[in-house]
Formats: C-alpha cells, sequence, structure tokens
C-alpha cells in the first residue's frame, strides 16, 4: 500500500476549505499549465516549489485560511 503524501493531502485540503476549485486556484495562481499541475499536487505526483507554495500562502491568506510554508512541505524541515 502507497504511503499518503502529507503535502498532497494538505495542498488539496488547503484548497477545499478556501472554497476553490482546481480551475479557479490555476487562475489565481497565474499557472499555464492547467488544473492538471493541481491535480498532480493533491494526488502527490509532483510536489509544488516554493513560489509556487508562497503563492499558495498568500492566497490562503486572502481567503482566511493561514498557513506556512512547514506546513504545505514538511518534507524541507524533517532532518
Amino acid at each position: 500500500m502507497k504511503k499518503k503524501d502529507l503535502t498532497a493531502e494538505r495542498i488539496k485540503l488547503l484548497r477545499i476549505n478556501m472554497g476553490l476549485t482546481q480551475v479557479q486556484l490555476v487562475k489565481l495562481l497565474g499557472l499555464k499549465s492547467g488544473y492538471s499541475l493541481i491535480s498532480k499536487y493533491e494526488n502527490g505526483h509532483i510536489k509544488p516549489g516554493i513560489e509556487t507554495c508562497l503563492k499558495y500562502i498568500e492566497i490562503g491568506n486572502d481567503h482566511d485560511c493561514f498557513v506556512d510554508i512547514e506546513y504545505l512541505r514538511p518534507d524541507l524541515y524533517r532532518k
């Protein structure tokens, strides 16, 4: 059984808590590759880079969903 990806779970939860669809989030993030990239983040196929995470945080703050980079990308802070 595949282990759940914490980043993927948190990215999806943040989007849901903001009340956004993947398409709406793509527009807010300014991504050109479409909602399939969001799907890849949420399914753990790839991880968003630091700049994308910072955009997620900014959008989250605008929607009263306050998170930080360590929450979104805990893999960067593990020792």
